[in-house]
């Protein structure tokens, strides 16, 4: 799988012995950003790391920085094919700054090991539910084969849920304080619509995308997955830096021709935001796919550049405020658009070439204080910087 940048980075591998007189990876890693970048995820392209540096294991290492430090590290398959793609850690940059990490084998018990990050499926069985990472959406199914109607992922500060089924729109759980809900709504039967110690649902959907949702863009309307040859839903990985969703929609039906298209959805540890990837197959010509966020009445939306939206105001299900976001590349913008139930990113996905955008959101019920349009600007402005400068990677 191609790979795809997050922090406009320049990295140089080379090889370097321990102490131990054991061979290891050296990374240099710079932010030639003008702007500070905390708790940044960094990318790297396994396959092609693990081909310049054929002998050298690396797929149990783990990332040390300059000062020593073990960092958390994962490396994934998302293509499902046995192989591993990305290896990925997060790591702080000031601007213009350079920083060299190395790739290290772990010393036993010292593997970081706290939960950060985390992606559910609680699928029923008989009179109750139970986790599940692989389930096929058929045509007989109900609301109710899962637990908050689909799949949810979260990091500390925010969670979000699919609908497994035709509308494929996202929503929200809003969080009083940091923490991890998923599991306990699943093994659980409290209704997540009514105010809780922890929080609750905070966002009303309808028939419009929630926050990220999308489908394809024909004739000016939506094409919903009501007609698919199969709906799979995977979970790839589950921390500790990123969980990562694969969804497969095999045999979109649209007017023209049935297509595939793959949906990755990634949340990373400390990060409110979520990263979605989408991948075109099965015809050479591209698609149009329409991103939205509901609207609200009491929350007018902004956009204050090109691949950029977002609505601020009292529009949570409780009445108070709440930010909703989206950002995708310019380069991918065909227009903005205004449906009857969503503001609208029409995008451009071209065959076999994934298509990244962010979509987020803040609460006034979390910690802290509500972010005002300065905050939210500034926000995805950063994810911005991640989506319009590749990764450089150089082997010495």
């Amino acid at each position: 799988m191609k790979y795809y940048s997050y922090l406009a980075v320049t990295i140089v591998l080379l090889f370097a012995f321990g102490c131990s007189g054991e061979r290891t990876v050296q990374i240099t890693v710079t932010n030639p950003s003008d702007a500070e970048r905390l708790n940044e995820p960094v990318v790297i392209d396994y396959k092609k790391l693990s081909s310049a540096y054929a002998g050298i294991k690396l797929d149990k290492v783990v990332i040390a920085d300059d000062a020593g430090n073990i960092l958390p590290t994962q490396v994934d398959d998302l293509n499902g094919d046995g192989k591993l793609d990305e290896l990925v850690f997060l790591a702080d940059f000031a601007q213009k700054q350079t920083r060299v990490f190395k790739c290290r084998y772990p010393e036993p018990g010292k593997e970081p090991s706290a939960q950060t990050v985390h992606a559910a499926i609680w699928k029923k069985s008989e009179e109750n539910y139970i986790p599940a990472s692989d389930v096929t959406i058929t045509d007989d199914h109900q609301r109710s084969d899962f637990r908050y109607e689909g799949v949810g992922w979260e990091s500390a500060d925010i969670g979000y849920r699919l609908y497994l089924d035709e509308r494929n729109a996202t929503d929200i759980f809003g969080k009083h304080q940091p923490g991890f809900i998923l599991d306990r709504l699943g093994a659980g039967r409290e209704n997540y619509h009514e105010a809780r110690d922890w929080g609750l649902d905070i966002l009303k959907v309808g028939a419009a995308r929630g926050i990220g949702g999308f489908g394809l863009w024909q004739n000016d309307s939506i094409v919903l997955p009501k007609a698919v040859d199969e709906h799979r839903c995977r979970i790839l990985a589950n921390g500790p830096v990123r969980s990562v969703i694969r969804l497969d929609f095999t045999g979109w039906q649209s007017a023209d021709a049935n297509v595939k298209v793959v949906w990755f959805i990634m949340a990373y540890a400390g990060n409110r935001e979520t990263e979605n990837r989408l991948l075109l197959s099965g015809t050479a010509d591209a698609k149009a796919v329409a991103v939205g966020i509901v609207k609200h009445p009491e929350a007018p939306v902004s956009i204050p550049n090109k691949g950029r939206l977002y609505t601020l105001g009292a529009q949570s299900i409780i009445g108070d405020s709440l930010m909703l976001a989206l950002a995708a590349s310019k380069d991918a913008l065909v227009k903005h658009h205004e449906s009857e139930v969503d503001h609208l990113l029409i995008l451009n996905l071209s065959a076999n070439k994934p298509l990244r955008y962010y979509s987020t959101a803040q609460w006034q019920g979390e910690p802290g204080d509500m972010w005002r349009q300065a905050q939210t600007e500034a926000h995805l402005s950063a994810l911005n910087r991640r989506l319009s400068q590749p990764l450089q990677v150089e082997y010495q």
